[in-house]
Order: structure tokens, then sequence, then C-alpha cells
């Protein structure tokens, strides 16, 4: 609970205790700043009802999570820890039938077409929460979108490329580098000083000693190539 500002008609009246919004899950929603209105330049959001009180709380940004996996709810965890951030809701374009329902204590508000208004909305913070490497590469617009998992380390002068994901448990000794879009997999070791290529799958439980080219799956201990791979763009 946060003071915050009530917008009703065109008049204002604070509130001790307003309830934070999410999506509309306590009756209100996340009120932004927005085009011209009869109330001082804010509009709710128009994922906010017709007739839906909403709040105009100066504590945290609006930011909305384009995933509703395990790992969504993860972050959606992480994001409530802080003061910083609160979710408006979640995007799912894999699930439609989840469209409109409640998932992690905010509405899934739609799929990709609602961008448009959240942006309308002033919301300008999506965090991409989703497994899947080759999408996160292909939807990030500055790249990045690097995911290291529970229990995972990253040593000293190691580098990462963009939509790279580190599964939990895995370790990986200084000077390793890791190309764009490769996933390492949960509990895997890689010893210090070796690269492993871009878009490669290192299987769970493998011990990397040796470089690892481009494009294939490796697993075991030592861990070999077993096959070359694809990864299709759509």
């Amino acid at each position: 609970m946060h003071n915050g500002l009530k917008v009703s008609g065109e008049s204002w009246e604070w509130q001790d205790d307003a309830p934070i919004g999410r999506g509309l899950d306590h009756g209100g929603c996340w009120a932004v700043r927005g085009a011209a209105s009869p109330v001082g330049g804010i509009v709710p959001p128009p994922f906010c009802g017709a007739g839906v009180p909403w709040y105009l709380l100066a504590v945290r940004t609006p930011l909305a999570i384009w995933g509703t996996s395990g790992h969504a709810r993860v972050v959606a965890d992480i994001v409530r820890c802080g003061e910083l951030f609160e979710i408006v809701g979640f995007l799912d374009d894999l699930n439609p039938d989840r469209h409109g329902q409640e998932f992690c204590y905010a509405r899934v508000l739609g799929g990709r077409s609602e961008l448009p208004r959240l942006l309308a909305a002033g919301v300008r913070h999506l965090i991409l929460a989703f497994g899947d490497n080759a999408a996160r590469y292909r939807l990030g617009a500055e790249r990045e979108n690097v995911i290291v998992n529970t229990g995972a380390t990253v040593d000293h002068d190691g580098v990462l490329g963009d939509a790279v994901h580190i599964s939990p448990g895995a370790h990986l000794a200084g000077g390793v580098r890791v190309g764009c879009e490769t996933w390492i997999g949960m509990g895997s070791l890689i010893l210090e000083g070796r690269d492993v290529g871009a878009r490669t799958i290192i299987g769970a439980g493998s011990v990397v000693t040796r470089a690892i080219g481009d494009d294939v799956v490796a697993f075991g201990v030592p861990a070999r190539v077993v096959r070359s791979r694809k990864v299709e763009r759509t």
C-alpha cells in the first residue's frame, strides 16, 4: 500500500494507502503520464476499462513482461523485490487462450498487438522473459537479453554474446567466451579460456575442455560434438 492520487472524472483526490494496481487485479490500474487530458495531462492506460478507478503513484515506473512461462514468474518475482517498477501486465503470443486471465498477480493483456497500446499509455519498459534464445535475439532491439539462471556463475573476463542462456547451476571459469544465442545446459562446466561458438547447445552436466564451434550440439564428459544444428528464423 502506498500513498497516491486517485483521479475520478476531472477531479483529483489524494488518498493515503491507495492500492497499487497490478493490471486490473485490485480494482485499479497503474496510471501513467500521457497526452493532454482534462486532468492535468494525465490519462489512464488503455488497458484500464471504462469506469475502473486508477491511481497515479509516483513511486514506481510501469513495466510489461513478455512471456507467461516459469521464467516469467521468476522475472516477475525479481521485479517485485525492488521498488522501481510496477508490472502492468504480461504478453503471450503462443497461448491466446490465456489472454485476459490472471497470471502471477497481473493480467495477460494479449499478444504483441498490445505493444502499441502500451507504448501509447507511456509504458517504456518491457522484459523478454522466455527461454527461446533465437526469439530473444530476434526481438531484442538492442540485443543482449542474456539469461544467467539460478546458481550459475560467470567468472572473471568472461564474455557472453547476445541472447545467451546459462542454465541453473552451470559454471564458467575465467576467460570463457560464449557466442550469441548459445544455450549452456544445467550443471555444465566450462574450463578456463575455452570458447563456445554461436547458436550452440551444450548438454546438461557436460564438461567443456576444448573449444566448441558454431551451430552444433555437444555434450558429455568431456563434451564432444554429436551433431550440427540449424536455427530456423521465423
